[in-house]
């Protein structure tokens, strides 16, 4: 039975013992005043038995009613708080997408280039394209458009907006672009590459969002690799799945994490080692994110990783400062 029918029978309960009461009540009025007993002794008796219970139900109502009353007043007012909740939820998703709708329809993101170079001879070997939001790191941007649901889209404008100089970069060099598992195996990504020079485009799988299908990934990198595009995993050790993405995958190009270059331990140098390692048994590059000095440069270099990027070859920049600083340089 649900609570306001319990109510209800509460209600009907009060309203039979209010008038028993009232006549038991009558009589001893009547008998005090006439001094006789109006009623005949059997009727008395039961008038009596009845008012007694009837007063017991009417006490054992109030306090349930009140009880149950306390009750609902708590369900409605949880009821009340779920649904503000609830509203405030889908207000803040609704924003979040007017949001990144805003950004899809507006100049954002722009894009920097951030060299990658060879660690023995410095020469650069290719860029890695960084969105740009103003402010800030790029990565809550991508976040929220994928809790929006928009996050394919996002990643694919962003990308377009760094192929689009792939033709001003410097001649034999690549572009490695960031791409999550999510736009891997869509259609848009496929369709946007294939507009370019294939040859010069690494697809950069990041290691810190998660591969739902491993075999639906692999199909659409075997697509990919078949019209001349390479394959990264990116910022190996700082993820999810550690080495997974580079057995599933067998990339052209190994990037290792921060988390890694960035250490002096000996564990986190045995563990680049081992990268090198398989590197060379897979046939991939291993290059080194995250350099900062010459110390640490010199660290990997001698561990066997083969190229580097970093604050050591410049942070990421504009294409016409990143173009500006190389010609000053006398460098590709």
């Amino acid at each position: 039975m649900g609570m306001l029918a319990r109510l209800h029978w509460l209600a009907v309960l009060r309203q039979v013992a209010i008038p028993l009461t009232g006549i038991e009540t009558l009589a001893v009025l009547l008998e005090k005043t006439t001094g006789r007993d109006p009623l005949p002794d059997w009727m008395d008796v039961s008038i009596g038995i009845a008012g007694l219970g009837a007063l017991l139900v009417l006490v054992v109502a109030e306090t349930l009613t009140r009880t149950l009353n306390v009750v609902l007043t708590a369900d409605v007012a949880d009821l009340a708080t779920r649904r503000r909740l609830d509203e405030e939820d889908r207000r803040t998703q609704q924003r979040r997408r007017e949001r990144i709708e805003n950004v899809l329809e507006g100049s954002l993101p722009s894009v920097a280039f951030q060299r990658i170079a060879d660690l023995h001879t410095g020469r650069t070997v290719g860029f890695e394209a960084v969105p740009q939001f103003g402010t800030g790191t790029p990565e809550p941007w991508f976040a929220e458009a994928a809790e929006a649901g928009l996050g394919v889209e996002l990643e694919v404008k962003a990308m377009r907006r760094a192929l689009q100089h792939l033709g001003d970069l410097p001649e034999g060099t690549y572009l490695a672009v960031n791409c999550s598992p999510a736009a891997l195996v869509s259609e848009q990504v496929s369709e946007l590459l294939l507009r370019y020079d294939t040859a010069r485009i690494v697809v950069q799988l990041s290691e810190q969002t998660p591969v739902e299908d491993y075999a639906r990934s692999r199909a659409a990198i075997d697509a990919l690799r078949r019209v001349g595009v390479r394959i990264a995993v990116d910022d190996l050790g700082a993820g999810y799945s550690s080495l997974r993405h580079v057995i599933a995958f067998q990339p052209e190009i190994i990037k290792l994490g921060r988390v890694l270059t960035e250490a002096a331990e000996e564990p986190a140098q045995l563990m680049i080692q081992t990268i090198v390692g398989l590197g060379r048994l897979t046939g991939a590059a291993i290059v080194a994110k995250g350099l900062r000095d010459a110390r640490t440069l010199d660290l990997v270099r001698d561990l066997g990783v083969d190229a580097g990027q970093g604050p050591y070859f410049g942070e990421p920049q504009p294409l016409d400062e990143l173009t500006a600083a190389a010609d000053a340089a006398g460098t590709p």
